[in-house]
């Protein structure tokens, strides 16, 4: 089928999101006219064929507004868009775990990047640290939002699996770096799996005899030397 005829197919929808424009007012037609609002509040009727070609991905505030910016605001800005396009736009893979869950981004961020930028920098922002939210279930806020290391914000997500052990709950990865732990990530994960109980799987040591290989002593040779064979 032709891109013409897949245009003439393809609908638009409330909320898609093409660039730092958001659909506010959908109206389906190739040719016909969605209204469209600026992440800078600018509202615009624009041709759906030039959303869906990307001819039209910003206004020029965008252009603008980035100048104004340092290289660590730039980078807060571009977690922002991350958050937008992973919400609202219907076309990512991720949708389905934030967008199509639910998940949203508060107003005053959506609205004012540097309200998020300004929030940021108050708040412990480090190009090595993710954006995570407190409750995985709740939105991205103020009041539900913070910078956390990548490990500490993978144990957030909902397919996360909790040990406990010795009368303390952590999450698998986690146990498998505590220096009680026996065993590396790979054999706690398999044990548990297997029906291991926490506390064994996580204290008992691997069995040695398929962790190393002890080499036996032949005859030695004339040189003084040892060969060695497999068992």
């Amino acid at each position: 089928m032709s891109a013409h005829h897949e245009q003439l197919k393809r609908k638009m929808n409330l909320g898609d999101v093409f660039g730092t424009w958001t659909v506010i007012v959908a109206v389906n037609g190739r040719e016909y006219e969605s209204t469209v609002q600026c992440e800078c509040g600018t509202v615009r009727n624009v041709k759906n064929i030039k959303l869906w070609e990307g001819e039209l991905k910003t206004c020029c505030c965008n252009r603008q507004f980035l100048k104004t910016l340092s290289p660590t605001e730039r980078k807060i800005y571009e977690r922002l868009r991350g958050m937008i396009r992973r919400c609202y736009d219907k076309s990512r893979r991720e949708y389905k775990w934030y967008g199509g869950r639910g998940i949203y981004v508060a107003d005053e961020w959506r609205n004012s990047p540097q309200a998020f930028i300004d929030w940021s920098l108050a708040n412990g922002f480090h190009e090595n640290l993710d954006i995570g939210r407190k409750d995985n279930d709740g939105p991205y806020s103020p009041e539900n939002c913070e910078w956390s290391t990548i490990t500490d914000n993978a144990c957030n997500k909902r397919t996360t699996r909790y040990l406990t052990c010795l009368g303390e709950t952590k999450s698998l990865t986690q146990w498998s770096r505590d220096p009680r732990c026996k065993v590396n990530y790979k054999r706690l994960e398999k044990r548990i799996h297997k029906g291991w109980e926490h506390q064994r799987a996580i204290l008992t040591p691997p069995d040695q005899r398929f962790n190393s290989y002890r080499p036996t002593l032949t005859q030695p040779i004339a040189t003084g030397t040892t060969t060695i064979s497999k068992k």
